[in-house]
């Protein structure tokens, strides 16, 4: 009786410690740590004494009541929350607008294809790049368009043409989810379906991904729809069902080609297993649907760049942004621009890392309910193939020069539904280990503190993530459209003090300009006065202003000789990565 308010006691200090010791703290790796030495500890205390006051087994009787609403109005429920958290936080929080480079260039592109093009005229201007410092943006023999393939921002257009683009995510992760359902109902049964489900509907990484533009979410959504109608093909013994589902699947490698690539062969080598006899007929059927949309991506590959087997992000980049080489690197992340696979190595861990946060909120241990899947995975070879397909992306990862994990680890994101099919085995399996050691009492244990950890994230992730994107996260705002909308006299040019790298970005104005330079506002990069006035030429008609930031606030006034002699050209105060210094903020 005694151990109960003694273990509360200490949960209730150890939470307490947590608030005057992260006061002030950046949301890092130390804050993680400082929550999983506090926090976790206060959960798990917490957990196993009131798990000592509950008559029965908590943790099945939650299951058994899970079951209880049938399938549709379950996912159906489901899917509305996944797209009105998404869809609240894209419209609130995140103010309608692209948050990042990548978000902006999807959209830039969406804008052309809106038009019926797959380019927009380059600037009428010698050099145009100087006014549009953006490497996501493509200048190339008078053309203008992004380094990226067009499928996913040919599926924005609508979206676009609307003005809803910020709806596509939550839209794509609300059915994201609905064939998720189904495919793991499929698979595993209806039970595993629901808990992997909900897990899948409390995943951050999830949440917070469909909230953008991101071509992750099209591609989730295409792999888990091929992936399903796959899956059919089998069950169902409707062979035909694998052409549209390798249409899909080729889709999605269209839509992002790596690593998502690992998929295909994935799928082939599940079907040579598990076909029975129609094996063969089944993957020549699955490759055949996919080799339409492969033609697709090598057609559109040939359009912008004359070669069906070089991609656009290589024109951007100078070259192949994969392998091991001095000079593969975008940017020199780790001191200088070379590849090295022990740098690939770092880059595994770093993604490894961001997923023990992102995936379900838990500081640091996010990945362990997966791993314990794992290590039940002798009784269970089909947690095996789903720790394969991650083993396949890790190794074509480790090519990669970057470990891109600024919004969690972006090129695991279809792995998605693996990642919380495993988890909720490995709760299960965790529960069931309990049960053994402390009978119903450890069923109630692990419910409650699963659900106290979903709490942290809830209480205490969640809310720092939505908080890091709402500021100033990829140094991209709402504050010089704003600004312009309110002060400016339309159609107005407005020469931003601003570059690609570091706050205040180009991007916070490329958001409101369209690619052919015909809309209302139109941003552009700031430079020497007899080049800004070159510009000014080339677009008549337009009002002229400067749009720079003190240190503390932006300001909008009308462009004069000597107000832009006076701000510094952007050339001049910015190298890669580093901000304006104070004193050339004017």
């Amino acid at each position: 009786m005694r151990r109960g308010p003694a273990a509360l006691a200490v949960a209730a200090a150890l939470a307490a410690a947590y608030f005057p010791a992260s006061d002030g703290m950046h949301d890092g790796p130390m804050l993680k740590l400082l929550q999983l030495c506090t926090l976790v500890p206060a959960v798990l205390l917490a957990a196993r004494t009131a798990s000592g006051w509950i008559r029965g087994d908590l943790g099945l009787a939650v299951s058994r009541m899970i079951s209880r609403p049938s399938s549709t109005v379950f996912v159906t429920a489901l899917a509305a929350w996944v797209f009105a958290f998404s869809a609240w936080t894209a419209l609130v929080p995140l103010e309608n607008i692209p948050r990042g480079g990548d978000e902006t260039a999807y959209l830039f592109q969406s804008r052309i294809l809106e038009r019926g093009r797959l380019w927009a005229p380059a600037p009428p201007v010698a050099d145009p790049g100087r006014f549009f410092p953006f490497r996501h943006l493509i200048l190339d023999d008078g053309r203008w368009f992004t380094m990226y393939t067009p499928l996913h921002a040919f599926l924005m257009v609508p979206f676009t043409s609307t003005g809803q683009h910020s709806l596509m995510g939550p839209l794509e992760g609300a059915l994201s989810i609905t064939g998720t359902f189904v495919l793991l109902s499929l698979l595993a049964g209806g039970r595993a379906a629901r808990k992997a489900s909900l897990v899948m509907a409390a995943s951050p990484f999830f949440l917070l991904m469909s909230a953008t533009r991101m071509a992750h979410n099209t591609t989730l959504l295409f792999v888990v729809y091929g992936a399903l109608l796959v899956t059919s093909a089998v069950s169902m013994r409707k062979p035909a069902l694998c052409l549209p589902g390798g249409f899909l699947l080729g889709l999605a490698v269209n839509a992002k080609p790596y690593p998502d690539i690992a998929w295909i062969p994935f799928v082939l080598l599940a079907l040579w297993f598990h076909g029975g006899q129609s094996r063969l007929r089944l993957m020549a059927l699955t490759a055949a649907g996919a080799i339409p949309a492969a033609a697709l991506l090598l057609l559109t590959n040939a359009a912008y760049t004359g070669d069906p087997f070089t991609a656009s992000y290589n024109l951007a980049r100078g070259g192949s942004l994969l392998g091991f080489c001095p000079d593969k690197a975008w940017f020199p992340e780790y001191g200088d621009h070379a590849h090295t696979p022990l740098r690939g190595l770092i880059n595994l861990a770093r993604q490894a890392g961001a997923a023990s946060n992102s995936l379900l909120g838990w500081p640091l241990i996010s990945l362990v309910p997966a791993f314990w899947a794992l290590a039940r995975g002798r009784r269970f070879p089909e947690r095996l193939w789903g720790w394969g397909l991650a083993a396949g992306f890790a190794f074509l990862l480790w090519f990669h020069y970057s470990a891109s994990v600024d919004y969690g680890p972006r090129h695991y994101f279809t792995l998605l539904p693996v990642m919380c099919a495993l988890t909720a085995a490995g709760l299960g399996e965790m529960a069931g280990e309990a049960r053994r050691r402390l009978g119903e009492r450890g069923g109630s244990f692990v419910f409650l503190a699963t659900a106290g950890l979903f709490a942290i994230s809830a209480l205490f992730y969640l809310p720092s993530q939505i908080g890091l994107r709402a500021g100033r996260w990829m140094a991209v705002d709402r504050d010089p459209i704003d600004l312009a909308r309110e002060h400016c006299t339309v159609p107005a040019l407005v020469f931003m003090q601003a570059s690609e790298h570091g706050y205040p970005n180009i991007v916070s104005g490329l958001n409101a300009t369209s690619p052919f330079l015909d809309g209302e506002l139109v941003f552009c990069a700031h430079q020497e006065p007899a080049e800004d006035m070159e510009l000014m030429a080339a677009l008549p008609g337009r009002n002229p202003y400067l749009y720079w930031f003190d240190g503390v606030e932006g300001h909008i006034e009308e462009w004069t000789p000597d107000r832009a002699a006076r701000l510094a050209p952007v050339r001049s105060v910015r190298a890669p990565g580093e901000s304006f210094p104070e004193e050339d903020s004017r």
